[in-house]
């Protein structure tokens, strides 16, 4: 079986990089699919092994078999079982592992995963080293045939990339973009069989949906937010003629209060010289007036 090394770690001098790829990701621009293996969520210990299944439309199947595991310094070719740390002296998951373009069966061993290391070492001992590791560009590595296991076989945890299908592990798929381009007719079929089992309506015409789609559109594109009936019955109550006659009305009484207000004042600011006199006489005469319109308003 072909297998191609990857290695996905940080450094003393770097955040996480990937330091090496298959040649042929590098090539489809397709790093994306191999930093899925650095998910937070994986670890395993001494004895155990991930299996990502995965795919990428314009490459094909893309399956990685790798640990995720804190390890020494033996990774750097030191007799020290010290464990690799960053600048901040903590201690760092290293993913490394080997991915395949075909379901690999069978189970895998330390010894298998060892071999894989073996050809990449040279390049992570060079990004270990590496000062200007912020700026590392990750080595294409090209395929060589995966030796047969040997020794105990490792405990495999089986898990699946989002751009699969909610599908058995032991079937073989493709995702729903192949699937529409090459084998449209086929889907159809299996969401229709699978309606009827569950005792749903017919879905030939709208296929259910396996994955997040973005937000506000449902699985054909379109739109699927729920009208705002709030919203436009409030609209509607604000701009009928009732409520603007009521509204016009409440502010002309607010007008005609004010200007009674208005005109108390100016009478009590009576006793000061002529230009307060003229002053109160003229806002006196403008609140008589705005008090008069509020009573015809009403």
């Amino acid at each position: 079986m072909k297998a191609w090394p990857f290695l996905i770690s940080s450094s003393p001098h770097a955040d996480y990089k990937t330091v090496v790829m298959p040649d042929f990701i590098k090539k489809a621009n397709a790093e994306r699919e191999i930093i899925r293996a650095s998910d937070a969520s994986f670890r395993t210990k001494e004895g155990q092994v991930i299996y990502l299944r995965g795919f990428r439309e314009g490459v094909g199947r893309i399956d990685m078999v790798f640990r995720a595991q804190y390890r020494t310094e033996r990774m750097l070719g030191k007799n020290s079982d010290k464990v690799l740390c960053d600048e901040f002296q903590r201690p760092i998951p290293i993913f490394d592992g080997f991915v395949v373009q075909e379901e690999a069966k069978g189970s895998f061993t330390k010894a298998q995963l060892d071999a894989v290391f073996e050809r990449i070492q040279p390049e992570f001992i060079r990004f270990w080293n590496d000062k200007d590791g912020r700026i590392w560009r990750p080595v294409a590595i090209p395929a060589f045939e995966l030796p047969p296991p040997e020794g105990t076989p490792l405990v495999v945890e089986y898990k699946e990339s989002p751009t699969l299908p909610r599908e058995a592990l032991s079937r073989e798929t493709l995702p729903r973009e192949a699937s529409r381009a090459g084998s449209a007719s086929q889907q159809d079929k299996e969401s229709e069989g699978e309606a009827k089992i569950a005792g749903e309506p017919d879905l030939k015409k709208k296929q259910i949906p396996t994955g997040k789609m973005p937000r506000g559109l449902d699985e054909a594109g379109e739109s699927n937010r729920k009208p705002d009936v709030t919203n436009k019955i409030i609209t509607q109550e604000t701009h009928s003629p009732d409520f603007q006659k009521a509204l016009g009305e409440s502010a002309i009484y607010t007008l005609g209060l004010g200007g009674v207000i208005s005109s108390g004042i100016c009478i009590a600011i009576f006793a000061g010289g002529l230009p307060f006199k003229i002053t109160g006489v003229v806002m006196t005469v403008f609140g008589i007036m705005i008090f008069l319109k509020s009573l015809q308003g009403k």
